[in-house]
Order: structure tokens, then C-alpha cells, then sequence
């Protein structure tokens, strides 16, 4: 049996099991209340206990955001180096050898590379539309603010530089995009381990949502793999220095966006890696970043001026549960305690309506969490943090 078919046979197995224990779970729940537990902590104390384990750092910029207003092509291309020797070169061919008759343009960004990527990145300036930025180390969201503020193309398109596209892939997207004028386009997803094999794609429907929960539910929060109308990153960068800063996909990009278009067939190819960032970041004490970083959202989506809808807030009440549990369910329980009291002190900042009406699959569970928040029962909210955990 191939890698392929062991990899499709335990994630259906993981499926299975997930919806089993979710229906046990919720059955149990049911059955027995949960028991009503306040947190031993204040507000204080938990926030000084997490500051003992990574401190809160990082603020959004009042400056001007600097976006180009020539739109000289059809889509920037935007990718991130940093120390990529190994990938990098079928990253970018298979970038500039897309089988399309749009015109687009290739960002990038050699973010202070120590090994051979930048030479490897300047064997490709003969090609016309191929265009380097050299800067320090400042991490990959930087990277990415430095391309956005020098595309010029009509769409943007994320792409990290271990990973690589399919030759029609702009071709598909772009088509796509342009025919149903969705803000954001995206397909299916390739899964390739170290030496390319590619053993996992996962199953798209073709259709285009209008349903900002819908956006949340069926799309990955990830930058990469998908055709942005540049327009959306007209008032937005990503925050530097921050694990999980993939956040802004999810908690601002996608409640701007209107339209979102999704098409059957295979896009993006992800390259699969035990020392991936976010392995590393999930393990280490960095990881307490999912508080500070859900914090500078609710604050920057807020300076935005964005609505505040039903949409705005069950994203950020998923962010307050599921999120933050998923992230910090191994630490012990006094850190998860700290964790919610501060994500409590957040929930008060969402101002959700007393009357609000949940809606979606997990209408009944995030009701629940809700009313943990207001009622300070941490009890409840682990109890149906972890259940909202095994619905996804």
C-alpha cells in the first residue's frame, strides 16, 4: 500500500472516530449537565501568568498603508524566502512556466536568507516580470507586507517558497475569478512529502457563497492558495512578529469579503514537514501568541470601521474557544485557566447583543460558550470548546 492510500485510509479513519467521540460527547453533555466551575484567578493574575510564559507584545501601525495604484497586471505573485535553497527553484519554475495568456508579475522577497537562496533567486532576472526585495530577517508576514505594498497587479496570490502550483493554476483561478467577480478564489489543495510526492488532495465542490459564515467554515486560514481581489489588502497587513498570524485570514480578510468562489480541481501543492513553523510555534511558548493576536484583531478589525454582524461575531467566539483551546490544551490547568479569563475579558469586548441568534451547525454549542463567558464558567467553556473542537 502506497503512501496515498495510507495517508486517505487514516485520515477517513481520524474522521470517523472524530464524529463518533462528537456524538458520544454531546450525548453525555446532554445527559449530564455540566457542573458549574468559576475560575480561582482574576483578570491580573491571569494575565500575569501569562505573561510569565510569552509576553503580550505587538501593536498594528497608525501609519498610512502603502498600496500601488498602477495595475499594470493581471495578479502579483507574492512569495516569501527565507533560507529555501532546497525548494526553491520548483517553487518559481513552476510560477513563471504557467500555461495562461494573463499577464502577471513574481514577488520576491528574500527575507535575510543565510544559505544559497538569493543566488538562486538572481539566476531568474532575466525573466521580465521577476522581481526581488532583499530585507533583514523581519519573518515571513513582513515579507509578505513588503511584496503587497509593491504589487501591481488586479489580484494577489500568496505563495510560501517550499511549496509550488500546478501549471494552470493561475489560468483556473483567474478565469474563474473574473467570470463570478469573487473577492477571493481558491481550489483544491495537493499534500507532497519532502521529495515532491504528492499523497493527498483534498475534495473541493465547485460553487460560489456569498455566506461570510460559509467563507469560515469551508475555507483553510491560510495566506497561501488562493486569488485575493488586491482591493481587500487595501487597508490591511499582516502583523509582524507574531506566531499564528495566519488569525487575519480568517478574523478580518475573510469578514470583508463579499464573494468567495471555490473551484474543483487541484491548486496549490503543500509540502508536508515535521519542522513546519507552525509545529514549531504550536510547541513552543510562542504559542500563547493565539491571546495576543485575537486581541490585536478585535482592535484592528474595530479601527477598520468593518460591520460588526452575525458573521463578526461567531468568528470571533470560534477564535475564543475552539481556537484558543486547540492551541493550549497541553498546558496544565491553571495556564488554560489564565487562558480563559483573559479570553472572557475579550468576549466583553466583542459586545455581542443579548438577544443575538446563533446560526450554522454549531449554533446550539457556540450558544453555550457563550453563555459560559457571561455566566464566568470555565467548566462549560472547556466543556464545549473541546466539543466545538471535534464538530470541525
Amino acid at each position: 500500500m502506497n503512501k496515498k492510500n495510507i495517508y486517505n485510509l487514516i485520515s477517513n479513519a481520524r474522521r470517523i472516530i472524530n464524529s463518533l467521540k462528537f456524538k458520544v460527547y454531546y450525548v453525555y453533555i446532554l445527559i449530564f449537565k455540566p457542573k458549574k466551575l468559576e475560575p480561582g484567578i482574576n483578570e491580573v493574575e491571569a494575565l500575569s501568568i501569562l505573561q510569565s510564559i510569552y509576553p503580550q507584545h505587538g501593536s498594528f501601525s497608525d501609519d498610512k498603508i502603502i498600496r500601488q495604484t498602477d495595475r499594470s497586471y493581471d495578479v502579483s505573485i507574492i512569495i516569501p524566502v527565507y533560507n529555501s535553497s532546497s525548494h526553491i527553484r520548483q517553487c518559481i519554475d513552476s510560477v513563471i512556466k504557467q500555461m495562461t495568456s494573463y499577464n502577471y508579475e513574481v514577488i520576491c522577497i528574500n527575507d535575510g536568507s543565510t544559505d544559497s537562496s538569493y543566488d538562486i533567486l538572481k539566476e531568474y532576472c532575466n525573466w521580465s516580470n521577476f522581481f526581488i526585495i532583499n530585507q533583514n530577517n523581519l519573518g515571513a508576514s513582513e515579507a509578505r507586507n513588503a511584496g503587497l505594498r509593491v504589487a501591481r497587479g488586479r489580484y494577489i496570490f500568496f505563495i510560501d517558497s517550499d511549496d509550488y502550483i500546478f501549471p494552470d493554476s493561475i489560468n483556473l483561478l483567474l478565469n474563474n475569478a473574473i467570470k463570478s467577480n469573487a473577492d477571493i478564489t481558491q481550489g483544491a489543495i495537493a499534500k507532497c512529502t519532502h521529495d515532491s510526492q504528492i499523497y493527498y488532495i483534498n475534495k473541493v465542490k465547485s460553487c460560489i457563497i456569498d455566506n461570510k459564515l460559509e467563507f469560515y467554515d469551508k475555507s483553510y486560514g491560510t495566506p497561501w492558495g488562493k486569488l485575493y481581489k488586491k482591493e481587500l489588502w487595501d487597508d490591511i497587513e499582516f502583523f509582524r512578529n507574531f506566531a499564528f498570524e495566519d488569525t487575519i485570514i480568517s478574523c478580518i480578510v475573510y469578514l470583508k469579503c463579499k464573494k468567495m468562489c471555490f473551484i474543483d480541481a487541484p491548486i496549490y501543492v503543500f509540502r508536508s514537514s515535521q519542522n513546519s513553523l507552525f509545529k514549531k510555534q504550536i510547541n513552543s511558548p510562542q504559542r500563547i501568541d493565539v491571546l495576543w493576536i485575537i486581541e490585536l484583531c478585535i482592535a484592528y478589525y474595530t479601527a477598520l470601521n468593518l460591520p460588526k454582524d452575525s458573521a463578526y461575531y461567531q468568528v470571533y467566539l470560534n477564535q475564543l474557544s475552539f481556537a484558543i483551546y486547540s492551541i493550549l490544551n497541553r498546558y496544565n490547568n491553571i495556564t488554560l485557566e489564565a487562558a480563559f479569563v483573559y479570553a472572557r475579558k475579550l468576549y466583553f469586548k466583542l459586545q455581542i447583543p443579548l438577544k443575538f441568534e446563533f446560526r450554522g451547525k454549531n449554533k446550539n454549542i457556540l450558544a453555550c460558550i457563550s453563555e459560559s463567558f457571561k455566566s464566568n464558567d470555565y467548566n462549560s467553556w472547556l466543556i464545549y470548546s473541546r466539543l466545538l473542537l471535534l464538530s470541525k
